[in-house]
Parts: C-alpha cells; sequence; structure tokens
C-alpha cells in the first residue's frame, strides 16, 4: 500500500539483504527493496487483458 492505496507490482526477492524488490514497469521509477514485514501480499495476478494495438 502506498498513501493507503493498494498497488499491483512485480515482486522478486532480494536473498543477499533478505528483502523483498519492489519493481515497476513504468522505467522512470526505481526498485525498491522492502522489509519482509513491511508488505502484504492480497493476492496473484494469473492474467492481464491490455487494449493496445500492436
Amino acid at each position: 500500500m502506498f498513501n493507503d492505496a493498494p498497488l499491483i507490482k512485480p515482486l522478486s526477492a532480494d536473498v543477499a539483504t533478505r528483502k523483498i524488490r519492489v519493481g515497476s514497469d513504468n522505467d522512470k521509477h526505481n526498485p525498491q527493496l522492502a522489509a519482509e514485514n513491511d508488505r502484504t501480499i492480497c493476492g496473484r495476478v494469473q492474467a492481464w487483458l491490455t487494449l493496445r494495438e500492436h
């Protein structure tokens, strides 16, 4: 959550620091590291739909 708003972000484990790397699909935002107890995982994205034309 950021400012009490839920976020959908790609997560990966940083084994060296035992922290969770919180990524972004936006290149303007750098990944952040969060401690194990600083996040709540509410679900998992199984699929997504895009309306962009290829």
